[in-house]
């Protein structure tokens, strides 16, 4: 874990920039903007309100939220909604993540301030991303996935948590400074989703000088997932009976190190670093042909799928957060 904190030390500006498995950041910043920012998360869905247009059935709430919050609680709460979208939650403490990073990324939490991470795996594609495009929930302003992943995580929120105050940051949100909300693939590893790995965790580097982009490896899944979000709740506290649960090494010899860092930093466009072990489920052929396009053809591409079958479903190209050249899931 010093080696970790070493490694992000050096590169804390950039180490979102992988999002994990998404590629974006590394070429270009992208900018918050638009619907994206919006954080109004604790309005209720009106009572009654049955699943309509993708959104989350509302009705009782889980009965673990008739009692007083905890982590498991909070994530079992978040399972409930979320899982069967194809996403899957990890709960942390704000003092692990702080601990690895310096003062300037620190979230301005105390340090026994409950957070959970929420990933994306294949099935959010098919579960979740389709049916909101074919309900016809996107609107104009952004990117379809960041639209849809905020949807589902604001619906859970308000179904399940609408008397709390949670800081929700998404993976594509940057500070006025350009730095991001929070760094994806650090949130991660302190919550033991997935294993980071830097050029600092490879003894005897044949790089030189070179830098290297350091990238997370899911046990399962290898790196066929992506890091969407961070939820902070800000007034719920958790005590020692929350012990760190660190993630699997999973690649754990310096050959193979070195082997998932080039093919991720070198060609990553063949998808070759995700396989760095064996995992049980991938993208399907049509969620690989979605963010192999760029983000800029991909209203082409959803038009040959059948969606956004109007001019006015364009995403508007200069308030588009997606870098124009990449857009990795």
């Amino acid at each position: 874990m010093a080696q970790l904190q070493k490694g992000l030390q050096k590169s804390s500006g950039v180490s979102n920039s992988n999002k994990t498995s998404d590629f974006r950041q590394m070429v270009s910043s992208r900018t918050a903007g638009g619907a994206n920012t919006d954080r109004s998360l604790t309005s209720k869905i009106p009572k009654g309100e049955k699943k309509k247009n993708g959104a989350l059935k509302q009705g009782r709430r889980p009965a673990a939220m008739t009692e007083a919050l905890n982590a498991d609680k909070v994530k079992w709460s978040l399972d409930s909604c979320l899982t069967k979208l194809g996403f899957e939650v990890y709960p942390l403490k704000v003092g692990w993540y702080n601990a690895l990073l310096p003062p300037s990324l620190h979230l301005d939490y105390p340090d026994a301030t409950l957070a959970v991470v929420v990933l994306s795996t294949p099935d959010m594609f098919e579960r979740a991303f389709l049916p909101f495009l074919e309900n016809r929930l996107f609107q104009r302003l952004s990117d379809p996935v960041d639209q849809c992943v905020k949807h589902y995580i604001t619906c859970a929120i308000s179904q399940t948590f609408p008397s709390q105050r949670v800081d929700v940051r998404y993976d594509y949100e940057l500070l006025p400074s350009r730095k991001p909300k929070f760094l994806a693939q650090t949130a991660a590893h302190v919550s033991g989703a997935a294993f980071y790995y830097q050029q600092s965790d490879v003894k005897d580097q044949p790089w030189g000088d070179k830098k290297m982009f350091g990238v997370c490896v899911h046990p399962r899944l290898g790196g066929w997932f992506a890091i969407r979000a961070l939820l902070v709740f800000e007034d719920l506290t958790i005590g020692s009976e929350m012990v760190q649960q660190f993630p699997k090494d999973c690649v754990p010899s310096r050959e193979e190190r070195i082997r998932l860092l080039e093919a991720f930093n070198f060609c990553w466009q063949d998808w070759s670093y995700r396989d760095i072990v064996p995992p049980v489920q991938t993208y399907s052929q049509k969620q690989k042909d979605y963010f192999s396009t760029k983000p800029a053809e991909r209203f082409k591409l959803l038009k040959t799928w059948g969606f956004l079958l109007t001019e006015e479903d364009r995403p508007d190209q200069t308030l588009d957060t997606q870098n124009q050249t990449n857009g990795h899931g």
